[in-house]
């Protein structure tokens, strides 16, 4: 699966899992609201597994 990456002008950079998480948790609110209100039957977002996030590193 590719990773999920983000153009600049001079390479492609990849989303932090913090910034994938969060725009993951919008997307999802969505959805839920949609199978709730009768719109969709399934929530696609169910079997989907999002990046680890990354430890902080101590200072």
């Amino acid at each position: 699966m590719k990773s999920l990456t983000m153009a600049t002008a001079t390479r492609p950079r990849l989303l932090a899992p913090g910034t994938i998480k969060t725009r993951f948790v919008n997307v999802r609110s969505v959805f839920r609201a949609a199978v709730r209100d009768g719109m969709i039957a399934v929530d696609p977002t169910l079997q989907v597994r999002l990046p680890r996030l990354r430890r902080r590193e101590a200072p």
